[in-house]
């Protein structure tokens, strides 16, 4: 991945199902256009692209894709949102926010540094956020929100790809110097959280 060479923010939150992501990006959107900034909030994978239907369908094990195979949809599904609506959003200079990134691809799909290396090939055209966020809680508690949402148990969500996930997540947080949230909190804590990193890396 690249660094961003425009104007605009680019502002990535991953983390496990369950850590709030989206409720997140949604509170930063409301805080950034409050301080008068123009905001463009997008979420991986899409609802869409070409690719987004049979992305769905894999995540639900509806059809069988192997990980790579299920990630190159994902980057797919990313490039056509990305090139089409984030490139020109930081050219004009806006906040994009991003629920999910190339970030997540990274920590649920690969296995080991030789599948790591495939995957960043894989999403090498994207831009390194200037701001990049994860939030993070025990795949214990990820498990239990996801079970609270009534929702069905999706490809990476069982107990043991929650907790590698969570390992990987700590391992590219090192990389590339993303900052670490505490998912385990109140939203607002963590909201309170985004927000003084937003002012101290972005706005200041």
């Amino acid at each position: 991945m690249i660094k961003n060479p425009y104007s605009g923010k680019l502002i990535s939150i991953d983390g496990l199902d369950g850590s709030g992501k989206s409720v997140q990006a949604g509170l930063l959107k409301l805080f950034l256009e409050k301080n008068g900034k123009d905001v463009y909030l997008t979420h991986y994978p899409t609802e869409k692209s070409q690719y987004s239907t049979e992305i769905q369908k894999a995540l639900k094990k509806e059809i069988i894709l192997d990980s790579y195979q299920l990630h190159t949809l994902m980057a797919k599904d990313r490039a056509e949102d990305f090139f089409n609506y984030v490139i020109p959003a930081l050219k004009n200079g806006l906040f994009v926010i991003s629920d999910r990134s190339a970030f997540s691809s990274l920590a649920v799909g690969p296995r080991n540094d030789e599948e790591l290396a495939k995957y960043e090939e894989l999403n090498k055209e994207f831009f390194l956020p200037d701001l990049g966020m994860i939030i993070l809680l025990r795949p214990e508690t990820s498990l239990q929100r996801i079970i609270a949402r009534g929702e069905k148990i999706e490809e990476y969500e069982s107990l043991e790809n929650l907790r590698i996930a969570y390992q990987s997540y700590e391992k590219l947080a090192s990389k590339y110097g993303l900052f670490v949230i505490n998912g385990e909190q109140t939203i607002e804590n963590v909201h309170e959280n985004i927000k003084a990193l937003v002012k101290e890396v972005l706005l200041n």
